[in-house]
């Protein structure tokens, strides 16, 4: 099996490469047994040294560098084991985090409608914001709103735009400090289109486009 050529056969390469490996498999059982997780990990990080293995790289990452010493010793020591077992927890952690937002907007969009849907519903004008913006003429108006409302489901849909809202159904008025100006506080019946879903500061949002009032309460 081994080349007799060598006088101490700890000199021979191959003897002391099968050696080595014996007893790496050996770690790497006892390992095994030993930890509850120890098979997940050891995917885990195979995946890791393969990719390094493909890219040609030495190990520079501490993942990098445990997958390294698994494959060269076949096990972990418990402190290494705790440590990738927490980074996997985390990245698992993280896409539970991220299936939830995204299925919490998916349930936030069914309950409101599909983009560019038109929908009427009864809110409350939460907040009016005015900014300032850029005129394309001397005839445009240098400052849009903001209109922040909610439904009776505490729905938030927000609006930009250059107009003012009347409490005349179909009108507009001239500006918010106009008798006829939607205020906050007002209770009003809108007829407008789902433009897209956003979140800020944690609240959902819809955005809405083209808003008809319809009825003011």
């Amino acid at each position: 099996m081994y080349d007799n050529n060598y006088a101490d056969k700890w000199e021979n390469p191959a003897y002391v490469a099968a050696v080595k490996a014996n007893i790496r498999n050996n770690a790497n059982k006892t390992f095994l047994k030993s930890y509850e997780r120890a098979e997940e990990i050891s995917d885990y990080l195979e995946k890791i040294y393969s990719d390094l293995q493909n890219s040609n790289r030495v190990p520079v990452s501490f993942l990098e560098k445990i997958s390294a010493s698994l494959r060269e010793y076949g096990k972990l020591s418990p402190k290494q084991y705790e440590s990738v077992c927490k980074v996997i927890d985390a990245a698992q952690e993280k896409r539970d985090s991220l299936k939830s937002a995204i299925q919490d907007q998916k349930n936030h969009a069914e309950s409101i409608g599909v983009k560019s849907e038109k929908f009427e519903s009864t809110v409350t004008v939460k907040k009016i914001i005015t900014i300032k913006v850029t005129q394309f003429s001397r005839y445009d108006s240098d400052e849009a709103h903001i209109y922040i409302f909610n439904d009776q489901d505490n729905n938030a849909f927000v609006w930009k735009t250059k107009n003012i809202l009347s409490n005349t159904a179909n009108e507009f008025a001239w500006n918010l400090e106009n008798d006829n100006a939607v205020k906050e506080g007002d209770v009003i019946v809108i007829k407008a289109s789902i433009k897209a879903y956003t979140e800020y500061k944690g609240e959902k949002q819809t955005l809405i486009q083209r808003v008809k009032i319809l009825e003011v309460k």
